[in-house]
């Protein structure tokens, strides 16, 4: 396939996706909310990474970390 044509296809499709959305505000207090939540995922994953890498057959963690 040529190189332009594929390069193309890809700019129309990532124009076609942002046409739908919309742009949300957030204010202050949903920030910190939405910060801290990722701040928490963020800590607790690593030691899920560990007890997965002990026991790489737990599907239970394999699920968590997915």
């Amino acid at each position: 396939m040529n190189p332009m044509r594929t390069l193309l296809i890809a700019l129309m499709m990532t124009l076609a996706t942002q046409v739908g959305a919309d742009t949300k505000k957030y204010g202050k207090k949903e920030c910190n909310d939405i910060s801290a939540v990722i701040d928490f995922l963020l800590s607790t994953t690593p030691n899920l990474w560990v007890d997965l890498e002990k026991n790489p057959d737990d599907n239970k963690k394999a699920l968590e970390l997915s």
